[in-house]
C-alpha cells in the first residue's frame, strides 16, 4: 500500500510538471468572444491601463474614417521603465454580411529594439492604410508586446467597428 502511494504520488508530480522558460504575462482588455459594437461615429478607440504590469503600462488603439477611402490607425504602447524591445501588431478586420462575422483582411507589424533605437519606453504609431473596399465596416485588433531580457509581457486591444467611406 505504501509503495503504491509513493508511485502514484511520483506519477502525479511528473505528470503535472511543466517546463518554464520565461515569465510571460498576457492580458486582454476585451473578452475575445464578446460581440463588437458597430459605432455610428467616424472614430472608435480603446485604451487600457495596466498598472500591475511589470513593464507594460498603458496602450491605446484607434480606428478612424478620414473619409478618403483609407483606414486611419493610431496605436500607442507605453512602458513603466525601459525595455529591450516593443512590438505592436495591428490586425484589420472587415465585417462579412454573409457569414455575420469579422474576417481579418490585413495586418501591420512594427518593432523597435533598444539595440537600434536606444532606450525604449514607448511606441507611437499613426498612419493610414489604403487598398480596402469603401462603404464597408472595419475594426482593429492590437497586440502590444514588450520584451525585457527573457521575459515577455503583452496585452490585447480591440476597437468597435466603423464604416470606412470615400466621403
Amino acid at each position: 500500500m505504501k509503495i503504491r502511494s509513493i508511485i502514484l504520488s511520483m506519477m502525479l508530480v511528473f505528470g503535472l510538471s511543466v517546463p518554464t522558460y520565461a515569465k510571460q504575462t498576457i492580458g486582454y482588455s476585451y473578452n475575445p468572444n464578446e460581440e463588437t459594437v458597430f459605432s455610428p461615429s467616424n472614430v472608435a478607440r480603446e485604451k487600457f491601463n495596466n498598472p500591475k504590469g511589470t513593464w507594460l503600462s498603458d496602450g491605446f488603439l484607434e480606428i478612424s474614417n478620414p473619409e478618403n477611402g483609407r483606414i486611419g490607425i493610431y496605436a500607442a504602447t507605453f512602458c513603466h521603465s525601459p525595455v529591450d524591445e516593443i512590438k505592436t501588431t495591428i490586425f484589420i478586420d472587415q465585417w462579412d454580411d454573409e457569414t455575420e462575422d469579422w474576417n481579418q483582411v490585413d495586418y501591420k507589424s512594427f518593432t523597435l529594439t533598444s539595440e537600434n533605437d536606444g532606450p525604449l519606453s514607448e511606441m507611437i504609431l499613426s498612419f493610414e492604410v489604403k487598398g480596402h473596399e469603401v462603404n464597408e465596416w472595419y475594426r482593429l485588433r492590437g497586440l502590444h508586446v514588450v520584451y525585457k531580457g527573457e521575459d515577455v509581457e503583452m496585452f490585447s486591444t480591440r476597437t468597435d467597428g466603423i464604416e470606412i467611406t470615400k466621403r
